[in-house]
């Protein structure tokens, strides 16, 4: 068999739950893995298709009572600094790409990524967090005990100076102190998008695409919806990861105005190619629009306005005229009687 169906008793026999995992995606290769059970860890390492998986889950948390130190470099140095600070552990692990993980008893602690050590890549692998275990393969190299073993699972130490916010007597319904609280259930058909944006939000604080993922999928199990296919979840957080790295995510950091370069070239550069003196005013009052009337379809565009751009009214409707005329504002309905130059637009 492999490594899942030769290690699954070994692991039940130190009273741990484990689950088998896609181990170059490093994402679970079963669903409902959270919630299982050692019956449903069992039943998995009986069928052939998993007892072959190469990689070996554990559950963080409240299941396993166990948290895991997740020191991101491989640097012997920074896994003594957190032994410094938080205590030993009996168990390290070396990871397939050289870092470390240790296990401590779980107390209660969230799932933190990042700033656990300032400035220092060090993350909280805690109640709704998954680790992969000794001996999962990959074709980076294999996962393996350097210190201790299973024989030390009942000793494990408490994590102890945890920055504020990262341990409590009571733990949390999982995740929710990494996502904004869900207004009940995700109706079915808009699961995907909702993801997508607790993706985007989670993107701006963790340290790579493989934490994102496995956040995705974390969320995925919450309870929050009926779960998505596991391949969809790493989809839906691979490309929130894209716009991460590529710098066009902006959930999160505060409200901004997107002007598209059509629109810009359509001020600029007209098709005539005759530079126009008013097109600096125009593109002006533009994004002041846009930023008094963010979201909105259609506005009140007054000649009061004059005195926000602090024009005088000749020179604001010679600007809003500009706009009219590159299609920029269209005229949903005429100024009234009593607002003469007033103008609804979208």
């Amino acid at each position: 068999m492999g490594v899942y169906g030769d290690w699954q008793p070994i692991y039940a026999e130190a009273g741990l739950v484990t689950f088998p995992v896609d181990i170059e995606r490093k994402a679970p290769a079963v669903g409902n893995w959270l919630k299982a059970g050692a019956k449903a860890s069992a039943t998995w390492a009986s069928r052939p298709g998993l007892a072959n998986s190469l990689g070996l889950g554990l559950v963080c948390g409240k299941r396993n009572r166990l948290t895991v130190l997740d020191i991101d470099e491989p640097d012997e140095n920074l896994l003594a600094d957190a032994f410094s600070q938080f205590g030993a552990s009996p168990v390290v692990i070396r990871t397939a790409s050289g870092k470390f993980h240790a296990w401590y008893r779980h107390n209660g602690e969230t799932r933190k990524i990042k700033g656990v050590i300032e400035g220092r890549a060090v993350d909280l692998l805690g109640a709704g967090g998954m680790a992969i275990a000794p001996p999962s393969v990959s074709s980076k190299g294999a996962y393996q005990f350097v210190q201790g073993g299973l024989a030390d699972v009942e000793n494990l130490p408490l994590l102890r100076n945890l920055p504020d916010g990262m341990a409590c007597t009571q733990p949390q319904k999982i995740l929710k102190t990494d996502v904004a609280p869900l207004a009940g259930s995700v109706p079915v058909g808009t699961r995907n998008d909702y993801l997508f944006k607790l993706c985007l939000r989670e993107a701006r604080s963790v340290a790579d695409g493989d934490a994102l993922r496995l956040f995705a999928l974390n969320v995925n199990q919450s309870g929050d919806w009926e779960p998505l296919p596991v391949d969809e979840v790493l989809r839906t957080a691979t490309s929130a990861w894209e716009k991460q790295a590529s710098g066009c995510n902006w959930v999160g950091s505060g409200a901004r105005l997107v002007q598209p370069v059509t629109e810009f070239d359509r001020v600029f550069f007209p098709p005539d190619d005759k530079p126009n003196p008013i097109a600096s005013d125009a593109y002006y009052l533009l994004s002041i629009l846009r930023r008094l009337h963010f979201g909105r379809e259609s506005f009140v565009c007054a000649n009061a306005m004059h005195s926000v751009c602090g024009w005088p009214l000749r020179r604001f409707r010679s600007a809003r005229q500009f706009l009219e005329q590159a299609g920029c504002l269209v005229m949903v309905r005429p100024a009234s009687a009593k607002e003469l130059a007033s103008a609804l637009v979208v």
